[in-house]
């Protein structure tokens, strides 16, 4: 007979095994049996002291904090460039239709003067 903790771990074991194949069959991937030394690491019971932890957290904070300025003051210089883009298209868009404007009231002027002066020749 085996004692309570043997049996323990060796059900834990098997329980392991199991889930690690059903999951490996429900994603069609080969068996993984050795855990990345990252995943070791960051699950050996939580050795890193308080201090640390919460400098880690203090900098991820921080970094994630400049992160969102940067990207924050890239679209503002963005949104000001298209400005400015959009505002000289408009007075060139407005140079255009002035242009246009005087051009189709010399046309005007020339086709009046062209059936003023038929008018009168005709008379």
């Amino acid at each position: 007979m085996q004692a309570p903790c043997q049996a323990r771990v060796k059900l834990h074991v098997i329980q392991r095994e199991i889930l690690v194949e059903i999951m490996c069959r429900l994603c069609a991937l080969s068996v993984i049996t050795e855990r990345p030394q990252v995943v070791i690491c960051l699950s050996s019971g939580m050795k890193l002291s308080l201090r640390f932890r919460l400098a880690v957290m203090t900098l991820t904070i921080v970094m994630l904090a400049a992160i969102i300025v940067g990207a924050a003051t890239v679209t503002w210089r963005q949104v000001s460039a298209l400005r400015q883009h959009f505002s000289s298209v408009r007075i060139e868009s407005f140079h255009i239709a002035e242009h246009l404007q005087a051009a189709v009231l010399t046309l005007n002027a020339t086709l009046l003067r062209s059936e003023i002066y038929l008018y009168f020749s005709a008379t």
